[in-house]
């Protein structure tokens, strides 16, 4: 799966409507892309109306610059634990992503996707390996809820995301 292609994909789950919704804790969001994120895109402040402007191709630049090459995930071998590690990445950060890939693969989790992490997983069988994170993605989602109740209206998105990843065909 190439580089457009991994994006292609993250952009089709976020969509492109925005949203400002009070409970949700990514705050202003267009194609996935939040104030902060854009914001150290640019190196610089935004507004919610910069954010609410975002075009997909400005989108699809914030993914690659700030999740994609920046994760480490790319080198991941195997195609379903890469995306699905991306995809994570976009929705909940980078660093939690990381930590659960390296708690399943036995490293320290510092949530750097560095040598040592990408050694252990690429060791592993993928098969397996994505469903475990896909497990571990799903318990996350559960544990928010579980912290904030009002969170509880994003849950089946959550889901059903983490499903189309996990288990449907890329």
């Amino acid at each position: 799966m190439t580089t457009r292609e991994i994006i292609d994909g993250l952009l089709a789950r976020e969509g492109g409507e925005y949203s400002d919704d009070p409970v949700d804790r990514g705050g202003p969001t267009k194609w996935g892309v939040t104030m902060p994120a854009l914001a150290e895109f640019w190196g610089r402040s935004v507004t919610a109306a910069q954010v609410a402007a975002l075009t997909r191709d400005e989108a699809a630049e914030v993914y690659e610059h700030q999740y994609l090459n920046r994760s480490g995930f790319l080198h991941l071998l195997d195609e379903r634990v890469r995306v699905l590690a991306l995809d994570w990445a976009v929705n909940s950060g980078i660093g939690t992503a990381t930590k659960a890939l390296q708690r399943l693969v036995g490293v320290e989790a510092d949530g750097v996707c560095g040598p040592v992490t990408l050694a252990a997983a690429n060791a592993r069988d993928g098969r397996a390996l994505v469903k475990q994170l896909g497990l571990a993605r799903q318990h996350f989602y559960v544990s928010i809820v579980r912290r904030d109740p009002e969170q509880i209206r994003f849950l089946d998105g959550w889901l059903n995301r983490n499903w189309a990843v996990t288990v449907e065909p890329l």
